[in-house]
């Protein structure tokens, strides 16, 4: 009874070492399918402006295994645009932690970084993905955000100067404004009036 009751336990122990949680691998296909297809409704929901309803997608998403990065992205987007901005920035930071080239993450990261005060991490996040040349930012400024077309290369490129500006950079933030935003600008970089200025230039916009 007792060798029969220990082998029970070496079993117990060799299952809670690892070997009970290993899934076939066509039940780990089926989950990450599953994580992608919750994802793809979520940005159904985002799209449509329905963010509670892509909020639970996403953060079911979220929960399977292998982790699907773009569940986390939409979480950040969607927290965004709920205005629950520090869970916004976590969600971004994790996706564009495990995959530094990942651009709509770098873009949602710098949105949320500046709407939270970190001016200098917004910018940061722009710059990591202005080197991401599929972006076309240096070369047209082609970028739009397919799940929301109102961030693009212009509107990200107006959070960098504000970023600038705010940081009390007046002359990058002038060489953002002049070079991306409105060349035709003709600001007098030496008067006491230039920063007023500036930031009236950089409202409008």
């Amino acid at each position: 009874m007792r060798s029969r009751i220990i082998k029970i336990l070496l079993l117990l122990v060799i299952f809670s070492c690892g070997g009970g949680n290993v899934l076939p691998p066509e039940e780990k296909a089926a989950l990450e399918e599953s994580a992608e297809k919750l994802t793809i409704d979520g940005w159904k929901y985002y799209e449509e402006g329905k963010y509670s309803e892509a909020l639970t997608k996403f953060i079911e998403a979220s929960k399977r295994k292998p982790v699907f990065l773009d569940s986390f992205n939409g979480l950040g987007w969607t927290y965004f645009a709920l205005h629950i901005l520090n869970y916004s920035v976590s969600n971004f930071s994790f996706a564009v932690s495990s995959d530094s080239t990942f651009e709509d993450a770098l873009i949602g990261l710098s949105l949320a970084s500046f709407e939270i005060n970190d001016y200098q991490e917004s910018i940061n996040s722009i710059k990591k993905a202005v080197e991401l040349d599929s972006l076309g930012f240096v070369f047209n400024g082609s970028y739009k955000f397919i799940h929301n077309e109102k961030v693009n290369a212009r509107s990200v490129r107006k959070i960098m100067a504000l970023s600038y500006y705010y940081l009390g950079n007046f002359i990058e933030s002038y060489n953002q404004l002049k070079t991306y935003l409105k060349p035709q600008v003709s600001l007098d970089i030496n008067s006491p009036d230039f920063p007023r200025l500036l930031l009236i230039e950089l409202e409008e916009l």
